[in-house]
């Protein structure tokens, strides 16, 4: 594996084991809302994918999600309310979360540089 995938499983695994509200914050916000406080945040990763010629039926897990977009955002925030009343666990949440997408993010620009032969050249250096 990629040390950047090595570093996310990291990142989500020690959050997951943390308290209930850091794991909510991890997986819950930053690994389900993929585009975070977008709606429509499958149909933005949809979009993009098209771009690429990615085959129709390859791209069905984002299909379902546009049609859930609405219903699945609405049950994150209503899983996320009960247990984000205090300042403690609104700062365990967000934390959580900050470092989830940036855990996430580099795992994206590692894919990106294993898949650019251009980048992995620079990066051999």
């Amino acid at each position: 594996p990629l040390a950047s995938t090595i570093g996310a499983a990291s990142v989500l695994g020690y959050f997951c084991r943390s308290s209930f509200e850091e794991g909510l914050g991890a997986f819950g916000l930053g690994v389900e809302l993929q585009v975070p406080g977008r709606p429509n945040g499958a149909e933005v990763i949809a979009k993009a994918l098209r771009r690429y010629g990615i085959p129709q039926d390859a791209m069905e897990f984002y299909f379902i999600h546009i049609e859930a977009e609405e219903e699945h955002g609405s049950n994150a925030e209503a899983a996320l309310a009960p247990f984000t009343q205090t300042r403690e666990q609104q700062a365990l949440v967000r934390r959580a979360f900050q470092w989830t997408v940036v855990a996430i993010q580099g795992m994206q620009r590692g894919f990106d540089e294993y898949l650019d032969p251009e980048a992995r050249a620079v990066l051999a250096r």
